[in-house]
């Protein structure tokens, strides 16, 4: 955490140093610095991108639930029909052609589970899975603009104490004056 607050605040000093470097004026409001923290933070892209594949996986889990319908089909050429030899004197002949030069099969299949206790065991587990993912997600965003806000102020203290440490250092140099001043006129 610290070395995330420590980076922020580092961010922050480089934008305002680099703007004044420019005779630019970079105003962000606490409200723009929270919402660019939130589009551009990796975490919270990989919690997202986490979470939606959960999703998706409790999808696929429950796609195992519906009816599944399935078809084949076979096709076979002969080149020469298949013979079965007889015996002598039978009245078909010295040989029997049987079968088709083609043949063709088809066959379609239905099937439903009627009740797959894995299945429906799987997709509460995926589900209480997914709120977990859901927790971190909400726990790390809570966390960055905690550390976001922290930054921000942090950052309006030291440029407050700037000014101050200014103030006092023009004092400091108007009282030294002063003091030159006197010591010029008591001599």
């Amino acid at each position: 955490m610290k070395k995330i607050n420590l980076l922020v605040i580092i961010l922050f000093t480089i934008a305002i140093s680099s703007a004044r470097a420019q005779n630019d004026t970079l105003i962000i409001d606490i409200n723009k610095a929270i919402e660019i923290a939130l589009n551009e933070n990796l975490s919270l892209k990989i919690s997202q991108t986490d979470i939606e594949a959960k999703q998706e996986k409790i999808k696929e889990l429950q796609g195992n639930l519906f009816p599944q319908l399935s078809a084949s089909g076979q096709y076979m050429r002969n080149v020469k029909k298949p013979v079965i030899f007889m015996p002598e004197g039978t009245p078909f002949g010295p040989t029997l052609e049987i079968g088709s030069d083609n043949s063709y099969n088809g066959g379609i299949s239905l099937s439903l589970p009627l009740f797959s206790l894995s299945i429906y065991k799987s997709i509460d587990l995926e589900k209480m899975n997914l709120n977990l993912s859901k927790e971190k997600y909400n726990e790390a965003k809570i966390d960055l603009i905690y550390n976001v806000k922290k930054s921000y102020y942090n950052i309006l203290l030291m440029q407050e104490s700037y000014k101050v440490i200014q103030k006092n250092y023009q004092n400091a140099l108007d009282n030294y004056k002063n003091i030159q001043n006197l010591s010029l006129l008591t001599d």
